[in-house]
């Protein structure tokens, strides 16, 4: 069985508020492909989804890097400031990160965007910056026309003069904006290796329900991810 190694880091450029992370590495020499692994909103790096996904990778034979936007679990910063902009600049720094690291392929770096930051790794793909090869979208947050008529209908989200508050959370009007930005335009533009995860397996993944057969659709979840970056 192949071990691994895992570390907490923080990351720091700059000025920007310090991101927390964690690294996971074989416990072996060589080189190998890199995965970003990116949570949702109201997440953090310690998402069961995440933190499954990066077990997974490892043992699958990446490196995995699980972490927190700003304002977000351990990292630096006010969530309040959390706009797409911000957490694609946070993408950028963690992709610089990994490119750095000895045991990195900085060849084949992908990115999986779960919820909301599927769609920051939509507009980091589109706009060719982070430099990454692959990108895989789980539940991507893309549609959502009808989910913000929802929210607004059950009261999970208000919109004020100079902010919003979603599942009780405030946020500002940049954030709000920029999160109802059709991404239809964007995604025409994304020239990577592109997987899409629809919500059934992450279900499965998330009540640990483990059976046989989702244990064959998880493994052939960690080889079309290799796919991704021959």
């Amino acid at each position: 069985m192949r071990v691994i190694r895992q570390q907490k880091i923080i990351i720091s450029t700059g000025e920007a508020p310090d991101l927390a992370a964690v690294l996971h590495l074989p416990d072996t020499l060589g080189e190998f492909p890199v995965v970003v692994l990116c949570h949702g909103f109201g997440g953090s790096k310690n998402s069961r989804v995440i933190a499954f996904l990066a077990h997974q990778l490892v043992k699958a034979g990446f490196i995995a890097l699980r972490f927190d936007f700003s304002g977000c679990g351990e990292s630096r910063g006010n969530l309040e400031d959390l706009t797409i902009s911000s957490q694609e600049q946070d993408l950028a720094r963690v992709v610089a990160y990994t490119a750095l690291l000895d045991l990195a392929d900085t060849e084949h770096i992908g990115i999986i965007g779960f919820s909301m930051s599927g769609m920051v790794a939509v507009n980091s793909a589109a706009d060719s910056s982070p430099s990454f090869d692959a990108l895989c979208l789980i539940a991507p947050a893309v549609n959502k026309s009808g989910y913000l008529q929802r929210c607004l209908r059950e009261g999970r989200l208000q919109r004020f003069d100079d902010h919003i508050v979603f599942d009780r959370i405030r946020m500002s009007l940049q954030f709000y904006e920029e999160w109802f930005r059709d991404l239809h335009e964007k995604g025409r533009e994304i020239s990577k290796p592109t997987m899409i995860i629809h919500m059934m397996l992450i279900m499965i993944i998330q009540t640990y329900n483990i059976t046989t057969s989702h244990t064959k659709k998880i493994k052939g979840l960690q080889g079309i991810i290799k796919q991704l970056l021959p």
